[in-house]
């Protein structure tokens, strides 16, 4: 069997900058609509809270794809395709899509 590389590190791209999600093209915004409906009042309190010591760039998202990676449980018992970004934090539940909407809310906060 061929090996896919599962499980192996993450590239790094230490000279990556800081896009905002609205600098997204139109035709992405599809795949970030839970993010886009995160609590406004909420995820910019949480991010800076628990984040404020990151620098904006590339590698300050890894923080975000850890702590999410640990907060959320998998499982698909937990699929919901309504479920926002400020849910799957609140919940602390979630499948593929609730982890990457978690961290690209935290990380535009």
């Amino acid at each position: 069997m061929r090996d896919l590389g599962f499980g192996a590190p993450d590239p790094v791209a230490p000279y990556a900058e800081h896009t905002p999600s609205s600098h997204c093209r139109k035709k992405r915004w599809i795949y970030l609509l839970g993010v886009a409906t995160a609590t406004p009042t909420t995820s910019p309190k949480i991010a800076w809270k628990m984040f404020a010591h990151t620098p904006p760039d590339g590698p300050a998202c890894k923080p975000f794809a850890i702590f999410t990676n640990r907060h959320i449980r998998f499982g698909y018992e937990f699929a919901r395709p309504t479920r926002t970004a400020s849910q799957a934090f609140n919940e602390g539940v979630g499948v593929c899509r609730d982890y990457a909407h978690l961290a690209i809310a935290l990380c535009d906060a």
